[in-house]
């Protein structure tokens, strides 16, 4: 048996639709139209920024040393997880966030490998508050992001 969705081929399609349809509009304003579809775009965003300061206003961000010793951990599954599956890693931190990216152009897991490097894999996309996996030229690249800080309603 085979199935096959093409959900991700149907999903780009409609954007192009819609990219298409954006392009025919514009195209189709005079001058004044475009600058007061500019001006009520800028308006929104402004609004947009003033809604988003606002709703940060109500939070307070307070460093957590448990989360601060947990990525640490998840630092060192990264490097061991780099060196087994052969991917370039970098790992940064700053005040709010820590980050461990990995690029490689392959990952296997099964008979050939042992699974070797599955069950780190599996726990750095679990304990991650964000991840990102995206192409990078002819590789992909992994972006696992941590929050190292607690928010606290004001």
């Amino acid at each position: 048996m085979k199935m096959e969705r093409r959900y991700y081929t149907k999903s780009k399609e409609e954007l192009e639709k819609i990219r298409a349809e954006l392009q025919a509009e514009r195209e189709a304003m005079t001058e004044e139209e475009w600058l007061a579809e500019q001006l009520e775009n800028e308006r929104g965003f402004q609004r947009l920024m003033e809604r988003l300061e606002c709703e940060q206003k109500k939070y307070k961000r307070i460093r957590n040393p448990e989360k601060e010793e947990a990525f640490k951990k998840m630092q060192a599954i990264g490097v061991k997880l780099a060196r087994r599956i052969e991917a370039d890693l970098i790992i940064e931190n700053n005040e709010e966030y820590g980050c461990i990216k990995l690029t490689t152009g392959l990952i296997l897991f099964g008979k050939p490998t042992r699974n070797a490097g599955k069950e780190k894999l599996l726990l750095l996309l679990r304990m991650a508050d964000d991840v990102l996996i995206r192409p990078k030229g002819e590789a992909f690249e992994i972006d696992l992001r941590f929050d190292l800080f607690d928010e606290m309603v004001i």
